[in-house]
């Protein structure tokens, strides 16, 4: 019992490496990603390339698919080129396997020590991101070795290599078994690590293992299907052409399965090279085959899922670079991008006053939201930082600063709405209850802040300076209700739980308020 907990600890580390060294990754290079996602993913191999290089650093495709997916679904990447992305992370994410194979595992320790002591430096200087990806490979190669000692131990105990061989010799066993645990881990190396660890020691067959390697294949597509499932069509077409194209690739590669064996043993038959070439092998083969099909395989998940007919999210990406050889046009789409920006960040406020009354956790629904804000803002940033002043006229230099400062408030809003309802949420969690007066004032202050935040983003759409000059005149009657509101909550508060955090909730509606003032002023051009 004990040897296969340490199985588990082995596979639940290793998994925890690959979730360090993707978040170290997206704290380190997020806006650069990005941009590059959004600017230099027009070609299938430029796009190929760029998902290839990101996934080296992250060790995991997953968080690359996943961001793929979310640019799709807010309409920002064309779903041709998100599935070029997909195949070169796919291709990307058979090198950590390759390291394994290649016994680096005993820089572990150096690895660790080094991981830690950059966490410990970071976090005196306030900064993150280097000792999280350090570590995060510290703890794959760790893990793997704990998993290759575990399976050496599980094959000396008696009637145990008889027991493996007979279910590895079903070849739907290790196939099934791979696609269930890399959907759970939602990440195809754990179960190859898994697979190797076991085939060093002979407890799989060489068949056994490439099956396991298929199946691993087959449920890497699980990130991007959950985070799809939240998402609109456009997210779930992406999905969807992955999941395709690992299936036809997988089922391929079954009915080359002993000619694929054959090969792969004469390029280098040592169990632990032969899983990890194979991975390496499927994956190429799978993103030479595809790479030029991406267009039809669009196109045929469109069909599958196609769009409905009231749908009014963008089909294909509004920001495009053609675009910018005429700035009168780039500065219409990013003002149209902006308005879509100000909606959404509409329909993240309007969920407050649900949030603020049950102090429960927000909806997935919600946090996509915010996620796209991020997104869109981002965007406009990438694709106007491309748009020269030297070709624009004052008055669009002028448009084109008051696009980028509306869109900088309109960000800044998603992250205090996000921040407003953890804090609901923490209130909930300490058990608190709303004073019947208090609650009422509440209300009444946050249906007064629902109704100003839809004038603000009517005056995007719009861009009327009239309507952005009534919410600009609006703040200070709002900020009167809300140190009317506080002196309230000092008073019938009182010394009971959560406290503190009620307070800490009412700074964050004085800062949304401050932001949607920020924002009409940004309309007007004042910075």
């Amino acid at each position: 019992m004990t040897i296969w907990l340490a199985l588990v600890g082995g596979v639940a580390l290793f998994a925890y490496g690959l979730s360090l060294t993707a978040s170290g990754l997206a704290i380190l290079t997020r806006g650069p990603l990005l941009e590059a996602m959004l600017a230099r993913t027009r070609r299938r191999g430029a796009a190929a390339a760029l998902g290839t290089g990101a996934t080296l650093l992250a060790g995991s495709s997953s968080a690359i698919t996943v961001l793929s997916v979310g640019l799709v679904g807010a309409g920002l990447m064309e779903l041709p080129q998100a599935l070029a992305v997909m195949l070169g992370a796919a291709v990307g994410t058979t090198l950590t396997i390759q390291l394994v194979s290649l016994d680096v595992v005993r820089f572990a320790p150096l690895l660790l020590v080094l991981g830690v002591a950059l966490t410990l430096w970071e976090r005196r200087r306030r900064v993150n991101g280097s000792g999280s990806l350090v570590l995060g490979f510290g703890l794959l190669f760790y893990a793997v070795s704990v998993m290759t000692s575990t399976a050496q131990r599980i094959v000396l105990v008696p009637g145990a290599l008889p027991f493996l061989a007979h279910w590895a010799a079903m070849p739907v066993v290790p196939l099934a078994a791979a696609f269930v645990l890399t959907a759970l881990v939602q990440n195809s190396a754990t179960t190859i690590a898994l697979a190797l660890s076991f085939s060093l020691h002979g407890a799989i067959s060489p068949e056994a293992a490439l099956l396991m390697v298929l199946g691993a294949n087959l449920g890497s597509p699980a990130a991007s299907v959950y985070a799809a499932l939240a998402g609109g069509g456009s997210a779930r077409r992406a999905a969807a052409g992955y999941v395709i194209m690992k299936a036809v690739a997988v089922g391929v590669a079954l009915l080359l399965l002993h000619p694929l064996l054959d090969l792969l043993a004469t390029i280098d038959p040592s169990p632990g090279r032969l899983v990890a070439n194979a991975h390496t092998l499927f994956n190429l083969g799978m993103a030479l085959g595809f790479l030029p099909l991406t267009g039809p395989v669009a196109e045929l998940v469109g069909r599958l899922i196609p769009p409905p007919a009231s749908a009014s999210g963008p089909s294909a990406p509004a920001l495009d670079p053609g675009r910018l050889q005429r700035p009168a046009e780039a500065l219409a789409a990013s003002a149209g991008e902006v308005a879509r920006m100000a909606e959404v960040a509409a329909q993240m406020v309007r969920t407050l006053p649900v949030l603020l009354a049950t102090l429960e956790a927000p909806p997935r629904e919600f946090l996509d939201q915010e996620e796209t804000v991020d997104l869109l803002h981002q965007a406009v940033h990438s694709y106007l930082s491309r748009l020269s002043d030297a070709r624009l006229t004052d008055e669009e230099r002028e448009r084109k600063l008051r696009i980028l400062a509306v869109a900088n408030q309109l960000e800044h809003v998603g992250d205090t709405v996000e921040k407003l309802a953890g804090t609901a949420e923490k209130l909930g969690h300490r058990g608190y209850e709303w004073p019947p007066a208090l609650r009422r004032a509440v209300d009444a202050y946050v249906a007064h802040g629902v109704a100003w935040f839809d004038e603000a983003a009517r005056a995007v759409a719009a861009t009327s300076d009239e309507v952005a000059r009534r919410v600009v005149f609006y703040y200070p009657e709002l900020a009167h209700e809300e140190a009317a509101l506080r002196r309230q909550a000092f008073q019938v508060t009182g010394d009971v739980p959560g406290r503190s955090t009620l307070l800490e909730l009412l700074d964050d509606l004085a800062v949304l308020s401050q932001r949607t003032a920020a924002l009409g002023r940004a309309l007007l051009g004042f910075q």
